[in-house]
């Protein structure tokens, strides 16, 4: 595969790679390839593929068909998703030929890498349109970067101008707290949690992303509270278990759960 991409956003392992001298990861090649792909045909409990970190369409045309065609050789059912930070860089690789490939090989989902609305150009716009022509399910993800994105109406116009582009905010992605430039672009996760409190009574849910904080081991998707927004609790009346939260206008519910 590839081991480069356009821009290093700091929710992915790519960046680990290349940008951190004294990493023991290994590259990608065509042996670790063939590897993946001798794994997921004998492991049928596999149900989705995803080529992202390096970005795949740093690869031509030809050869990524090649990469998909292999893939989807395994099985019809597969399920296959694209990353790409392409679209706000160079939004002029997404090629006719490149939505005939995604269509010959039935990719489901597209995920673009975007963290400002300044990077919604109309040209980004149009290859999105491009994209849906062949795609199912586009979808974004955006790495939360204290000085760039970390304000309620930055994030607001962000969500909201990718729903009406008919992109899904998917993921908001903390910054690597081990990745490179922590130092300058890590943001509080408390700051996080605020916005998105405020965002979830502004945006409409179809807009608004999860918020995660992804580590080398995983991630962890943060639950929306605060002081006026704790988690659902509960308790036990009459054999009966009752739910209580506390809504947007700061009023505790409560439901009988069946």
């Amino acid at each position: 595969m590839v081991n480069t991409c356009n821009s290093y956003c700091q929710f992915c392992f790519e960046a680990l790679r290349t940008l951190k001298t004294d990493s023991d990861k290994s590259n990608a090649g065509q042996r670790s390839f063939d590897a993946s792909l001798e794994y997921i045909r004998n492991t049928p409990s596999v149900e989705e593929v995803i080529l992202s970190g390096g970005d795949p369409l740093m690869l031509t045309d030809n050869k990524l068909e090649e990469c998909l065609a292999a893939i989807r050789n395994i099985n019809d059912d597969l399920l296959i998703r694209l990353h790409s930070r392409a679209l706000t860089f160079n939004p002029f690789r997404v090629t006719d030929r490149l939505i005939e490939i995604l269509e010959k090989y039935k990719v489901n989902s597209f995920g673009v890498h975007v963290c400002h609305p300044w990077e919604l150009s109309p040209d980004f716009s149009a290859a999105v349109k491009k994209i849906h022509k062949a795609v199912p399910l586009v979808f974004a993800n955006t790495p939360f970067l204290k000085g760039v994105n970390d304000s309620e109406d930055t994030l607001h116009k962000l969500f909201i101008d990718l729903y009406r582009l008919g992109v899904k905010p998917y993921y908001l992605y903390h910054f690597m707290p081990f990745s490179p430039g922590s130092a300058v672009y890590k943001a509080s996760i408390d700051d996080a949690i605020t916005i998105m409190s405020h965002l979830k009574r502004r945006v409409s849910n179809i807009a608004l992303p999860e918020y995660v904080l992804p580590h080398a081991k995983g991630k962890f998707t943060v639950p929306i509270i605060n002081d006026n927004n704790s988690v659902p609790t509960y308790e036990y009346r009459d054999g009966k278990r009752y739910y209580r939260f506390t809504n947007w206008q700061g009023d505790v519910c409560e439901w009988l759960d069946n």
